[in-house]
């Protein structure tokens, strides 16, 4: 008995000891660096709401961005109608909406925008800001239409294209002192993100050759101002940066040298039709280490979380049985 008495101890100590030494498991994945969370984030890019707005659209938008949880939301400006609807549209400019209007739109934006769980940082559109009691009401609302800020050791540049005269199209030299010592005292940031509502880097004709009947006004826009973008592009110089538009309401991208150029569709504002390129989208920005991957979203390429819930699955399940449909 005593004999098996201490066999019976020797193996239990010999398991017991098994137990205390035996390897942890090894997770299963590959070899890829695991980057630390203060390494990544994410921002979403959502573009023109305004100009022929579609109720709904931008709402949805905000329930779909709270579910990626960004670490914050940028715009490319247009965000209210920012005209009276009651008056009809002159040769020259869209009909000045009073200060109460204005205000009256800037309220309804700001409702909508109250359930997104993220920080949304502004950007001045035409319709936000073309003219100067337009642009005395944005600033008094919304803030300065131009400004930058440092997230994950990289810069975010926001520019006004409004900044002409009289609020009109184009980039003042005060603006351009700005941007200048702004970007000098960010040299050495790991990327440069740049968000402007008006396309100024397009490649377009040159309005001096086209037909002068119906030339579209962005056109002339982007001929206008070549030179005031070449000085931004002088002043960002070799850094690797990636630059936001709208206001085209169609979706084109440029490669530069030193970057990648976007001009975004849509979150709610009036479509191309017929345009391939004219969708409501929001664009989601991953950075890891410094480097940007761009991804743009359809709206309607989201699936719903509820798209078939449990009970349904079980009623297509019966169905297909040959089963009569059970609650």
């Amino acid at each position: 008995m005593r004999f098996r008495s201490c066999a019976l101890i020797a193996v239990s100590f010999v398991l017991a000891t098994c137990t205390v030494f035996a390897a942890e498991p090894v997770p299963a994945a590959t070899d890829k660096p695991l980057y630390a969370a203060e390494q990544t984030f994410q921002f979403v890019v959502t573009s023109d709401l305004y100009g022929g707005n579609r109720p709904g659209v931008f709402e949805h938008a905000v329930e779909l961005i709270n579910t990626l949880q960004p670490s914050f939301v940028m715009t490319v400006g247009d965000l209210i109608e920012g005209k009276d609807p009651a008056k009809k549209r002159g040769n020259a400019r869209e009909a000045q909406a009073t200060d109460e209007l204005l205000n009256a739109q800037w309220d309804k934006f700001y409702v909508m925008l109250e359930p997104l769980n993220s920080r949304f940082y502004f950007v001045a559109g035409n319709h936000d800001y073309n003219y100067p009691s337009k642009a005395a009401v944005y600033e008094d609302r919304v803030g300065s239409p131009y400004y930058s800020f440092n997230f994950g050791r990289c810069h975010f540049l926001v520019i006004n294209t409004n900044d002409g005269s009289g609020a009109q199209v184009g980039i003042s030299l005060e603006q351009f002192e700005f941007i200048q010592k702004d970007l000098e005292a960010n040299k050495d940031a790991r990327h440069t993100f740049v968000f402007a509502h008006h396309p100024y880097f397009l490649d377009v004709p040159n309005a001096a050759q086209l037909p002068k009947k119906g030339i579209p006004g962005f056109i002339r826009e982007i001929n206008v101002n070549e030179q005031a973008w070449q000085r931004l592009e002088v002043a960002l110089g070799d850094r690797p940066r990636t630059v936001f538009t709208g206001h085209l309401h169609q979706y084109i991208y440029a490669s530069r040298g030193q970057g990648d150029y976007y001009v975004l569709a849509t979150t709610g504002g009036g479509m191309k039709t017929g345009r391939p390129n004219s969708f409501d989208h929001i664009v989601l920005v991953t950075v890891r280490d410094g480097n940007p991957s761009v991804a743009s979203i359809k709206l309607n390429g989201f699936v719903p979380q509820d798209l078939v819930t449990e009970k349904q699955a079980r009623q297509q399940l019966l169905k297909a049985l040959g089963k009569a449909t059970q609650n």
